[in-house]
């Protein structure tokens, strides 16, 4: 039975990931606004600029000179991280009465952590341009995998941790 549950919630996340990929297919940027009002709004903050948005366009910063539309959303990135929080915690829960909140629990987390690490990247492209005048569209992507690659490695290495040690808690991270 413990194994039913596990491949139901395994097919439920592919399922889920599926439609979510198949519904940004044919998504506009208004459609991503969830994700692209507040990755501009952070940029903003910590640039100290703004932008306007254009529903054709995006968000369109003049003073950093950038545009954050669907294509930098990071919502790859999110459905990515979805699906690997997703199979780290049916691994460590395999027979937990609390499964039930796996999938939400999931995508709120990778929801929150693709805002983060989106922003983070197009800060670090803002900064890299001014200093390598990187203007190759090929230098903005290879920057953007290098960081969603290592932020993934990064969660997947923490989570992976923290839940390996849960039953000491907290506890684990400050032991010398």
């Amino acid at each position: 039975m413990k194994n039913f549950k596990n491949i139901f919630l395994s097919i439920s996340a592919i399922v889920i990931f599926a439609l979510l990929k198949f519904w940004y297919s044919g998504s506009t940027n208004e459609d991503l606004l969830f994700l692209l009002k507040p990755i501009n709004g952070l940029v903003n903050i910590a640039t100290g600029s703004s932008s306007t948005f254009k529903t054709e366009i995006g968000y369109i910063n003049e003073n950093l000179n950038i545009i954050i539309n669907k294509t930098c959303s990071g919502f790859n990135f999110l459905l990515i991280v979805f699906l690997m929080l997703t199979f780290l915690m049916i691994k460590h829960f395999p027979q937990d009465k609390k499964r039930f909140f796996i999938l939400p629990s999931t995508l709120i987390l990778s929801y929150g952590f693709t805002i983060l690490v989106t922003v983070s990247r197009i800060i670090l492209q803002v900064v890299t341009k001014g200093i390598y005048k990187a203007e190759s569209i090929y230098v903005h992507q290879v920057e953007g995998t290098f960081m969603y690659v290592c932020c993934l490695m990064l969660l997947y290495l923490s989570v992976d941790y923290f839940l390996k040690n849960r039953r000491y808690g907290i506890a684990i991270i400050w032991k010398k």
